[in-house]
C-alpha cells in the first residue's frame, strides 16, 4: 500500500455534525427528495443483499449458530442449535478464522511496519528511524483500542460467509490537544448493504443500527423528543437507524454521512468523511456479483449431509439399544423391559416364543452409517485446510520436512488470504489511521532529510506487514542471499584467483536487504554515512595502532644495537643504517 504526506497538514476531522439549535424546523421539499431518494437507493441494495441472505442464513445453522439471525429473527437468549447434529464444520470453520487471525493480525507480536518508496530516505537512519516509530504510533493505536476483539469477528466472518465489514472512527479526545485514539466495529451479516466503486472495491454502505430511545437522544440531541416518543412506548424500546455512506456528487473527494430514523423518515444528523470508513473483505468476488464466496459455500453440501446422516444414526441408536419387541397373545400384561424388570406369561409357553425382538438380530447397524460420516468429516477438514494448518515439530519430522509443509501451506492461503485480506482491508485501514493522525498534526517530528523530500514533492509510503505468512513468505529471500554467499564460498575454494568471486557481492547492501526482510529495528543497522564513518575511524586506528608498533619495534632493536657499537669501540659511519638506527633509538628514548 502507498500513502502520500501532503503538506502543510490539514486540520479538518473526519467526521463534523451538521444538525444544530435548527433541527426543529420543518423539513423542505428538497430534503424529504433526498431522505427518499436515500431510502429508495438501500432498499434496491437491500433486496440484492436479500438473496444472499438465504444462504448466510443456512449458512450461520450448521456453521455459526449464534449467528443464525439473518432472516428468521429470534429472541435474545434462546437455543439456536436445532438444527446442528455434527459440529465438525464448526471446530474446521473456528481453527482456519483463528489460523488466519493469528498469522496476520497477531496481538502477541509486531505485525506493521512503515518503509518509503524512495530508496535514499530508507537509507537516511534518521527518516527511516522516523518511519519506524510512526509504525510503532499506529500498532499502539490499535492496542488501545478495540481491534483485536472486533478483529478476530472480521476474521471469523470472512470464513464463513465470505464477506466482512468493519466500521473505524476516531474517538473525541479525553484531554484537550491530545489524539483520542480509534474505535472499531464489526458490523454484524445480514445488518448492511453495500456497493462496489470503479475499482471493485466496496465504496458505499448502508448499515442497519438497533438502537434504544434514550441512546437515540442521547447521541443526537438536538432531535425533538416527540419524533422518537411517538415510535417508542418506553425509553428502552428499540428503533431501526440507518447509516448512508454515499460517495459524494459529481465526482467530489469525500464521502456524504447520513443518519435516518426509519419509522419516521426523520433525518438525525447528516456530516462527511474524508476518508471512507468502511472496510470490506471478500476472498473472491465472481463477475457480475457484489458479494464474495469461498470455502463454506463449497463445503455446505457435505455439511447438511453430515449433518443428516448423524441425526438419522441418533435416531437408529436407541432401536439398537433397545429394539421394537413382539409377543405373542400369552403374555400376561406388558412386557417390563427394565433391569429385573418382571414380565408374566401363561404357564407352558415356551420364554423363547412369548416375547422376542421385532427385527432379525443384526438388521440394525451403523458401521456403513459412521465411515460415510468419517468421509464426510475428512472431506470437509480438507475443505478448510485442516492438514495445511497443521505443521508438526516432532523428531518424525526433519527442518526440510516442516518448511516443505509451511511453502505448502503458503502457497494454498497465500494468494487468497493474505493477498485479498492486505489489499481490501489493512491498506485501507492503515492509510484511514495514519491520515487521521496526519490531519490531527498527531505523527512525530520530520527529520531534516525528510523535510527536504517533502520540499521537492509528495513523499510515499509502503506499508509492510510482518505476521508470520508475511514472515516466512520473506524468509525465502533471506535464505537465497545466504545460498548465494555459499555458492561464492565454494567457488572460491575451488578457483583461487587474485580477484575472489564473493567482491562481486555488496555486502553491505546484501545486509541491510536481509535487515529489512527479517523486520530488524533500522536503528540497528548503519545508513551508508554511518557505516563510513565507523570504517573511517576503525582505519585511523587501525594506523596509529601500526604506527605505535613500527616505533615500539625501532626502540628495540635500537636498544640492541647500542651495546654492540661500544663493544666494538667505534661510531658508525654517517648516514649507514646503523647510525639511522642509533640515531632513532636515542630520539625515541629521549623522547
Amino acid at each position: 500500500m502507498a500513502t502520500s504526506l501532503k503538506f502543510p497538514l490539514a486540520m479538518r476531522r473526519g467526521f463534523a455534525a451538521r444538525r444544530g439549535p435548527d433541527a426543529l424546523r420543518a423539513f423542505d421539499g428538497a430534503e424529504e427528495a433526498d431522505i427518499a431518494t436515500l431510502l429508495k437507493r438501500f432498499a434496491y441494495l437491500l433486496g440484492i443483499q436479500r438473496i444472499w441472505a438465504t444462504q448466510w442464513q443456512e449458512i450461520a445453522d450448521y456453521v455459526l449458530p449464534r449467528k443464525n439471525s439473518i432472516i428468521v429473527q429470534r429472541i435474545a437468549g434462546t437455543k439456536r442449535t436445532q438444527r446442528l447434529f455434527d459440529a465438525a464444520a464448526l471446530e474446521a470453520r473456528d481453527k482456519l478464522s483463528r489460523a488466519i487471525n493469528g498469522a496476520l493480525m497477531p496481538s502477541t507480536m509486531r505485525w506493521l511496519y512503515l518503509a518509503f518508496e524512495q530508496r535514499e530516505l530508507n537509507r537516511d537512519q534518521a527518516s527511516a528511524m522516523w518511519c519506524d516509530e510512526v509504525g510503532e504510533t499506529l500498532l499502539t493505536d490499535l492496542d488501545r483500542s478495540n481491534f483485536y476483539g472486533e478483529n478476530g469477528e472480521v476474521c471469523t466472518d470472512f470464513v464463513t460467509f465470505a464477506n466482512a465489514l468493519m466500521f473505524a472512527e476516531e474517538k473525541g479526545p479525553s484531554r484537550p490537544r491530545e489524539f483520542g485514539g480509534f474505535q472499531f466495529k464489526t458490523e454484524a451479516i445480514g445488518r448492511y448493504a453495500w456497493s462496489q466503486g470503479k475499482d471493485g472495491g466496496v465504496n458505499a454502505v448502508f448499515r442497519e443500527l438497533t438502537m434504544s430511545a434514550q441512546a437515540i437522544k442521547d447521541k443526537w440531541k438536538s432531535t425533538p423528543d416527540e419524533i422518537i416518543d411517538k415510535e417508542a412506548a418506553t425509553p428502552e424500546q428499540e428503533r431501526a437507524v440507518i447509516h448512508c455512506v454515499v460517495p459524494n456528487e459529481d465526482d467530489a473527494p469525500g464521502w456524504r454521512s447520513t443518519y435516518l430514523l426509519l419509522q419516521s423518515r426523520y433525518k438525525l444528523a447528516e456530516g462527511k468523511y474524508d476518508d471512507f470508513p468502511f472496510f470490506g473483505v471478500r476472498p473472491t468476488v465472481n463477475s457480475g456479483e457484489t458479494y464474495g464466496r469461498w470455502i463454506t459455500d463449497d463445503a455446505m453440501p457435505d455439511i447438511r449431509s453430515l449433518n443428516k446422516l448423524a441425526e438419522m444414526g441418533l435416531r437408529v441408536l436407541p432401536l439398537i439399544v433397545q429394539p421394537p419387541l413382539s409377543q405373542t397373545g400369552d403374555v400376561v400384561g406388558p412386557a417390563r423391559l427394565v433391569p429385573l424388570g418382571l414380565t408374566t406369561v401363561r404357564a407352558g409357553t415356551p420364554r423363547s416364543e412369548a416375547v422376542g425382538p421385532l427385527l432379525p438380530p443384526g438388521s440394525l447397524d451403523l458401521r456403513q452409517a459412521n465411515m460415510s460420516a468419517e468421509k464426510l468429516e475428512a472431506r470437509i477438514r480438507a475443505i478448510y485446510h485442516d492438514a495445511e494448518l497443521q505443521l508438526p515439530n516432532g523428531p518424525q519430522m526433519t527442518a526440510e520436512e516442516v518448511r516443505a509443509r509451511r511453502d505448502q501451506m503458503l502457497m494454498i492461503l497465500g494468494p487468497v488470504v493474505y493477498g485479498r485480506i492486505k489489499t481490501d482491508y489493512l491498506d485501507k485501514l492503515v492509510h484511514f489511521m495514519f491520515k487521521k493522525r496526519l490531519k490531527a498534526n498527531a505523527l512525530p517530528p520530520l527529520p531534516p532529510a525528510l523535510q527536504m523530500a517533502v520540499g521537492r514533492g509528495n513523499v510515499r509510503l509502503v506499508v509492510r506487514y510482518d505476521g508470520p505468512i508475511a514472515r516466512a513468505q520473506r524468509a525465502s529471500d533471506v535464505t537465497a542471499i545466504s545460498q548465494l554467499y555459499d555458492f561464492a564460498q565454494k567457488i572460491a575454494t575451488v578457483e583461487a584467483t587474485a580477484a575472489p568471486v564473493i567482491d562481486t557481492i555488496d555486502s553491505d547492501q546484501a545486509m541491510r536487504v536481509a535487515g529489512r526482510k527479517l523486520g530488524v529495528d533500522p536503528s540497528i543497522i548503519r545508513d551508508e554515512n554511518g557505516t563510513a564513518q565507523v570504517r573511517q575511524q576503525k582505519a585511523q586506528q587501525q594506523a596509529a595502532e601500526q604506527q605505535a608498533a613500527q616505533q615500539a619495534q625501532m626502540a628495540d632493536s635500537a636498544g640492541k644495537a647500542a651495546p654492540m657499537l661500544k663493544a666494538a669501540g667505534k661510531a658508525p659511519e654517517p648516514n649507514s643504517p646503523l647510525a639511522n638506527l642509533a640515531s632513532g633509538g636515542q630520539q625515541n628514548a629521549a623522547g
